[in-house]
Order: C-alpha cells, then structure tokens, then sequence
C-alpha cells in the first residue's frame, strides 16, 4: 500500500473509533437511565407487596379497610376459627381456672354489715343471712 492510502485507512479507522466511542457513551447513558428506573420500579413492587399484605386480620387497619385496595385479600377468620378448634364463647373460657380475689387470712378491718329495715316482701331483715365483703388496702 502506498502511503497515501494507508493515510486514508487510518483517517477511516479514526472515524470510526469516535463513531465507537459516541455509541459506548450512549449505551451507558441508558444504562445509567435503566438502573435509576429498575430501583424505582423495585421499591415500587416491594410498597404494593407490602400494602396487598397487609389486612385487619395481621395488622392495625380495621375491618372496613379490608379489600378496598384492589389486590388486598381479606384474612380467612373461619379458616383461623376451624383451625383453633371452631368458635369460642367471649369472655372466659369453661376450661380456665378462675381468678378472684381470696379472702385475707389477717385483715386489716373486719366491718359487720347487717341487714337493717323490712325486705321488699315485708319480711324481718333481723335473721337474714350476713355477707363479708373483702376489704384489702393496699401499702402506698
């Protein structure tokens, strides 16, 4: 090849590296845009996940907000019920043993309480049954 010409070939190959180099610069330029997208659209997901998650029976939200959202699945109670033996009375359950105050052994004050007057039926109060009503003070 004669000079001439290998000062063509390389004048060509030098517009084609800035070519090159214009094209890489592009490419990371949406690459960079992509990224920043896929983090927001990550964040995105994981807020939707967590708001579709979440109902009255898993968290603080009350019943009515149960299946406003569009993806947010009520919580299956009767499910819960048949798996915790079927439904349950409120209030103290037969198998629990109670819990009362017990009488003192050594009182502090023992106060008699007699019935004084007529009953409702007419009747003497004098031999009515007496009742002790628990009288406990507490040290402050």
């Amino acid at each position: 090849m004669s000079r001439e010409e290998l000062l063509g070939l390389v004048a060509a190959q030098a517009g084609l590296v800035e070519e090159l180099r214009a094209g890489l610069a592009e490419r990371d330029r949406r690459l960079a845009e992509q990224g920043r997208r896929i983090e927001e659209l990550v964040a995105e997901v994981d807020r939707l996940k967590r708001a579709s998650s979440r109902n009255s029976g898993n968290s603080s939200l009350p019943p009515s907000s149960d299946g406003v959202l569009p993806g947010r699945a009520a919580p299956n109670r009767a499910a819960r019920r048949a798996a915790s033996g079927g439904k349950k009375k409120r209030g103290k359950q037969q198998s629990e043993d109670g819990r009362t105050l017990a009488w003192s052994e050594d009182p502090d004050e023992r106060v008699e309480h007699r019935p004084v007057g007529a009953c409702g039926c007419g009747r003497d109060l004098a031999d009515a049954a007496l009742g002790w009503p628990a009288h406990i003070r507490s040290p402050i």
